[in-house]
C-alpha cells in the first residue's frame, strides 16, 4: 500500500547482488498496486555468513518518481517466513508497505551412506557348500535407476557389512525429504563378485520423507526395514534390514512456515517439522529486537510479487 501521494503509473525495481529487475508498470490511481513478478536469483558461496551482508533492495516508483524504499538481507529471507512485509521508507518518512513472498533454496552436496549394515537371516539356498547364499546389495536413488554394488558377503545367512557405498546428492532440504533410496538384494552366482546375470533375492525401499534429517548437523538416524523376498526367487524369507543412516553436509538453513517477516523481525512461524521426520531445526531470521504488530494505519495490500532465491554451499 502506498501512503505517499504519487501518480501512477508504478513500478518496482529491485537489486540483488547487482541483478537488477524490474515490474511492469500498474497504471491505476489506486493506492495498493499489485505486481504479477517472478524473479530468482543465484548465490554461490562457501561461507554462509556472507548471507548476512546480502541485501534484496527494492524501489518503488509512481510515473518515474521515486515514492521509497526497502531492504531485506538474505539471512532473514533463509530463516524467516516465505512472506515479507516492508516499509517503504523516503529517508525516514514512512511513504507506504510492500508485502511480497520470497521464497529461499539452500543447495549443498549431500552424502547419504549406510553404516553397521545387518540381514538377521536369509533362507539356505539348499545343498552345496551348505546352502548359504552370497548376498550383495546395489543401493542408488529411485529417480534415476543408477545403482552401486557393496561387497559380497560370501556364504552367509546372516550378512553384515560396514559401510555400503556412499550416494551423493545435490538437492534442497525438501529434495531430500521427497528422495526414495531403493535396494536390491542379490546372490553372487560364483560367491566372491556380483555378476550380471546374478538373481534378485529382495526389494526394498526408504523414503527420506520418513526419516529425522537434522537441518544443519549431520545425521546419524538407525534404520529398520522389512524385507521380503521377491516373489521369484526359490527360497522365501523375510528379514530385517538394520542400519544406521549418515547424512553427511545436509542443507543447513530452510525457511519457517506461515508466519510474516518485518524489518522488526519474526512475526509467527513454526519450524517444517513433520517434512523429513522430526528433528527440523531452524534459526531465527534475526534476534528479535522487539516484535510488534504490522502497523494497522498502514493500508497492506497483498503484491504477488514473488522472489526465489538460490543459494548453493559446497
Amino acid at each position: 500500500g502506498i501512503t505517499s501521494r504519487a501518480n501512477p503509473p508504478y513500478c518496482v525495481r529491485g537489486n540483488f547482488d547487482g541483478k537488477a529487475f524490474n515490474t511492469e508498470y500498474f497504471n491505476s490511481a489506486s493506492m495498493t498496486p499489485m505486481w504479477a513478478l517472478d524473479s530468482r536469483f543465484d548465490f554461490h558461496t562457501p561461507n554462509l555468513d556472507l548471507l548476512a551482508s546480502k541485501y534484496l533492495l527494492l524501489e518503488v516508483f509512481g510515473a518515474d518518481v521515486f515514492i521509497g524504499m526497502c531492504r531485506i538481507d538474505l539471512h532473514s529471507i533463509a530463516t524467516g517466513p516465505t512472506s515479507v512485509e516492508l516499509s517503504l521508507k523516503e529517508g525516514h518518512r514512512v511513504a507506504g508497505t510492500l508485502t511480497f513472498e520470497a521464497h529461499f533454496e539452500h543447495v549443498t552436496n549431500t552424502t547419504l551412506q549406510f553404516a553397521n549394515v545387518s540381514l538377521t537371516h536369509i533362507a539356505a539356498r539348499g545343498a552345496g557348500d551348505d546352502g548359504a547364499p552370497s548376498p550383495y546389495v546395489a543401493l542408488g536413488f529411485a529417480e534415476t535407476g543408477v545403482t552401486v554394488e557393496s561387497m559380497v558377503a560370501p556364504s552367509a545367512t546372516s550378512p553384515t557389512w560396514d559401510r555400503l557405498p556412499p550416494l551423493h546428492k545435490r538437492a534442497t532440504y525438501h529434495d531430500l525429504c521427497d528422495t526414495r533410496i531403493s535396494f536390491e538384494l542379490k546372490h553372487a552366482r560364483n560367491g566372491f563378485s556380483p555378476g550380471v546375470s546374478d538373481p534378485l533375492m529382495a526389494t526394498f525401499e526408504l523414503n527420506l520423507g520418513t526419516v529425522p534429517i537434522d537441518v544443519g548437523v549431520d545425521s546419524f538416524i538407525p534404520v529398520r526395514i522389512m524385507v521380503h523376498s521377491a516373489p521369484q526367487y526359490a527360497f522365501p524369507f523375510s528379514t530385517p534390514f538394520a542400519a544406521t543412516l549418515e547424512v553427511r553436509n545436509a542443507p543447513r538453513l530452510v525457511q519457517l512456515r506461515g508466519g510474516l517477516l518485518t524489518e522488526n523481525g519474526v512475526i509467527g512461524g513454526v519450524a517444517p517439522i513433520g517434512t523429513a521426520g522430526l528433528n527440523s531445526t531452524v534459526r531465527r531470521a534475526s534476534p528479535p529486537r522487539h516484535q510488534s504488530p504490522p502497523n494497522r494505519g498502514t493500508t497492506v495490500s497483498p503484491t504477488r510479487h514473488h522472489s526465489t532465491i538460490h543459494a548453493a554451499g559446497p
